[in-house]
């Protein structure tokens, strides 16, 4: 497991095999009703983590 830095002081963790590909982004901590999300924004959509 390694950590992406997120917005707020918040990291996610992401499986080895997935960081180098979801590493490419900026990604934000989105706060949802119980817990955090990490979301990366682009022109068009959001990507839900």
């Amino acid at each position: 497991m390694k950590e992406i830095s997120l917005t707020q002081g918040r990291v996610a963790l992401v499986d080895d095999e997935d960081f180098e590909q979801v590493s490419q982004w900026k990604w934000c901590a989105m706060k949802g009703r119980w817990r955090y999300y990490a979301v990366r924004a682009d022109k068009k959509t959001r990507r839900l983590v």
